[in-house]
């Protein structure tokens, strides 16, 4: 039994005094990082010997202050060392480089790395050089000053945790819940003040004030307690779980405070839109609004699969060549989606206007991303794809000025020309008259000699936009040419063969008279038109 304990402790003592001859030796970066680690543990620590792996040109004092800061800095920023992974060779070359160097961590701490002086390894000199930046970028702001109060070297651990620890997570946490109630009071008036410096208006929506005023808080509150973490100096782990959580939370409410500054924003152009005759802007800003929300969300997400190490360049690769597959095969909807840009970019009709696609014809009363939905004379309901839209011909009857009213009177061949020519003097009077047609543009005159009638053209502008109102001036202006043509003995023609028979043996002629008087057929028209005016 003796001889079995003498040789446990002579094999014990001959792989101490390996270590201990590559302790000092330095040969390869395994051995140096692990013995400027090793010797900064609780149960094993030893800063004077974990100062040499900086190499011994300097003092000890500043190498012990560097070995220190730079574990801080791999613990404030949570970057685990793996053991496994650092070369145990003393010829190791640098893949990209060539040279005898070994990145620590090449994507995060780019400017740390171990260097092969004659035939050991040390950290580098531009690391020893870039130790303070560093270590000042992890501890902003006087975190870095926590660190030299709490202490430092062998102390007693509860569940891996130092008593002064856990003290300084329950600060933060009692101090986080402070200053988020003091920031919601504070942020409250200061964005309502800044909504009426910005944009000119009251935004009294005490909900949405009080939303923003809490993300904003709860924001504000996370982003300072991201600052305070490395100086816990948790376990690597922890540290790294604990920023990374925190780190998403940040995500996450700054995409909530973009979300409530489109909501202020909507609402801003929601109060302009109203002054605006357009109805195609009360449309188009919820559909705005829906866009952003859905890109500050996306944004959001990318960020963080960003943050949970999640390939994220790949993933939007994948998902672009799936989108370009599914692009083609929905193509009809891709159309869609650009007409509805065309749509609401040109804006050739707005809600409420009398549109004409194609075969269809109604009333707008949606325009979508994808169609546009109008309703009929019959009060059915047709959607428009707006593809169709885009490259069809659109005739927009809502925008119109006028309406026109346009036929054709067709007066007997053996009326007299002095009483044509009255009957068109009196339409030109009662047009000049009417209330409801512009006198500025109508046309009424001789237009032709048809097969069985004298043509007299109508044509006249109505003044109104409206078609139930248009179908009541029609009407009126019908009635008026039929009296207007009773009371001065004109007769409307139609398509028929005629046979006059002048006179017959010992009777009168067959044949209509006509007044040819043309002072007493003006008085007559203008006794009828005064008329008119009287009713």
């Amino acid at each position: 039994m003796r001889k079995i304990i003498f040789i446990a402790v002579c094999f014990l003592l001959i792989v101490n005094n390996s270590f201990a001859q590559q302790d000092t030796t330095f040969s390869s970066p395994y051995v140096t990082i692990y013995n400027h680690l090793y010797h900064l543990q609780n149960e094993n620590y030893s800063a004077e010997l974990s100062a040499n792996s900086f190499g011994f040109e300097l003092p000890v004092k500043n190498r012990v202050d560097q070995a220190i800061k730079m574990k801080q800095i791999l613990d404030g920023k949570g970057l685990f060392v793996d053991m496994n992974l650092i070369p145990a060779t003393n010829t190791y070359l640098d893949s990209l480089s060539k040279k005898n160097i070994y990145y620590l961590f090449p994507k995060e701490l780019p400017q740390v790395f171990l260097e092969k002086k004659g035939n050991q390894w040390f950290y580098s000199d531009e690391t020893i050089k870039n130790i303070n930046t560093l270590h000042k970028k992890t501890f902003p702001f006087g975190t870095d000053y926590l660190l030299k109060i709490t202490p430092s070297g062998k102390t007693q651990k509860l569940l891996g945790l130092n008593t002064w620890q856990y003290l300084g997570i329950l600060i933060l946490l009692l101090a986080g819940f402070l200053f988020f109630f003091l920031f919601k009071l504070l942020f409250k008036p200061i964005l309502r003040k800044m909504s009426q410096m910005s944009f000119h208006i009251d935004l009294d929506d005490q909900k949405l004030l009080n939303k923003t005023s809490r993300v904003l808080s709860l924001l504000v509150v996370f982003v300072l307690v991201n600052f305070f973490i490395p100086a816990l100096q948790l376990p690597v782990k922890w540290t790294l779980v604990a920023k990374r959580g925190v780190e998403i939370l940040i995500t996450v409410f700054v995409a909530l405070l973009l979300l409530r500054v489109l909501e202020y924003l909507l609402n801003y152009f929601k109060s302009i839109s109203n002054k605006t005759e357009s109805k195609m802007d009360d449309q188009l800003m919820p559909i705005v609004h829906q866009l952003f929300k859905m890109i500050v969300i996306i944004g959001a997400i990318i960020q963080i699969l960003n943050l949970m190490n999640v390939n994220v360049t790949a993933l939007i690769a994948g998902i672009s060549i799936g989108g370009l597959a599914l692009a083609l095969a929905a193509k009809d909807t891709v159309s869609n989606l650009i007409g509805s840009l065309m749509v609401f970019l040109d804006k050739p009709f707005q809600i409420g206007d009398f549109i004409e696609v194609g075969s269809y014809g109604g009333t707008v009363i949606e325009v979508g991303f994808r169609s546009t939905r109008i309703q009929t004379k019959d009060t059915s309901i047709i959607s428009i794809p707006n593809g169709n839209i885009a490259n069809t011909a659109l005739v927009n009857k809502g925008i119109r000025v006028y309406r026109l009213f346009e036929t054709n009177l067709g007066v007997t061949y053996d009326t007299p020309p002095e009483l044509i020519e009255v009957f068109v003097t009196g339409l030109t009077k009662m047009v000049i008259q009417h209330l409801k047609v512009t006198n500025e543009d109508y046309y009424i005159n001789l237009n032709g000699l048809g097969a069985s009638s004298i043509d007299i053209i109508f044509r006249v502008y109505l003044n109104t936009t409206s078609y139930g109102e248009e179908l009541r001036i029609k009407q009126d202006l019908i009635l008026t040419i039929l009296k207007l043509a009773d009371t001065i003995g004109i007769r409307f023609a139609f398509p028929s063969s005629t046979l006059y028979v002048e006179e017959l043996p010992g009777q009168k002629s067959l044949s209509p008279e006509y007044n040819k008087n043309k002072e007493q057929l003006d008085k007559k028209v203008d006794e009828f038109l005064s008329g008119l005016g009287d009713q």
